[in-house]
């Protein structure tokens, strides 16, 4: 499933910021899921030769203690998202299904 998700979303991405559609809006969105395909796919096998995320993050992004600064997550969202705020969102996430399941 990974391959076609990463398609619609990056057509979708590629529509989103060209405003438009045409034959090189599509052919960039396939860039988008390629390179994204690419990169989950590089990570997986160095996870799979290594133990910690945190020094495929570092190798990847060619930095040092991605893990104590803004994560894979501000790697991946290019400083959009930091670690700390993706954890505030899982944690609110999961205090609301708590909610939701103890007052059903």
């Amino acid at each position: 499933y990974i391959p076609i998700v990463a398609v619609v979303l990056g057509v979708a991405f590629s529509i989103f910021e060209a405003s438009a559609f045409s034959f090189e809006v599509l052919v960039n969105g396939l860039k988008y899921a390629l390179y994204g395909i690419g990169s989950v796919a590089a990570i997986k096998y160095a996870l799979e030769k290594t133990t910690e995320l945190g020094d495929v993050m570092d190798a990847y992004a060619k930095k040092r203690n991605v893990r104590h600064r803004e994560g894979a997550i501000g790697i991946f969202t290019n400083g959009f998202i930091d670690r700390k705020e993706m954890f505030a969102h899982i944690v609110k996430l999961l205090i609301g299904q708590y909610q939701f399941s103890k007052k059903n």
